[in-house]
């Protein structure tokens, strides 16, 4: 093998690196936003008291979903501030920040929670409804649909075509992520 060859081999490699960490400077990056359009269902054995009493202390319940930073009261009635704590993957990295005003809503055999951002409060845009219902003496069926933008993804701007579908998706793992909390600690024991 000719040492030449690899030299020069990992100069041309070391020049595209080097290319490709200039798009990582703020000068190539650009803005992007994704939609979000989330429905996911769930059901399994589970103890629809201790949710329904979790359910009624309305911030602690909130703050199951995962990978919150920062959560706290606006002073508004049933309305909070969220920051979630940053997520990315492949130069991609984004901190979701916004203000959503609840509405609870809870009967016999059901408990509903419906969310609508504060419009100019944050970088998304996302509204939704959560119903946690008791099917039968044994099992909980929850439904969840999530709707919005997730706006003012810094990324560079190689990334920019790719950015989207990687955020949307880091944030549907979320989602995931919930509803699996949610089915394990109101599991049935």
């Amino acid at each position: 093998m000719n040492p030449l060859s690899l030299t020069s081999k990992f100069a041309r490699i070391a020049v595209v690196a080097a290319a490709l960490a200039s798009v990582h400077t703020a000068g190539n990056a650009t803005e992007i936003s994704t939609s979000v359009d989330i429905k996911k269902t769930i059901t399994f054995k589970g103890d629809f008291a201790s949710l329904k009493a979790d359910f009624e202390k309305r911030e602690e319940f909130l703050r199951l979903f995962p990978n919150i930073e920062t959560l706290k009261a606006t002073g508004e009635a049933d309305t909070y501030f969220y920051r979630m704590k940053p997520m990315g993957s492949a130069g991609v990295m984004h901190v979701t920040e916004y203000v959503a005003a609840y509405q609870f809503q809870q009967s016999e055999n059901a408990l509903t929670v419906n969310w609508k951002t504060v419009p100019g409060q944050g970088n998304a845009q996302l509204n939704g409804k959560t119903t946690y219902s008791r099917v039968n003496a044994e099992d909980i069926t929850i439904n969840l649909v999530v709707q919005g933008e997730l706006l003012k993804i810094e990324v560079p701007a190689l990334y920019a075509l790719g950015a989207g579908p990687v955020t949307r998706r880091l944030f549907e793992k979320n989602v995931d992520q919930f509803m699996g909390i949610l089915e394990k600690t109101y599991k049935a024991k």
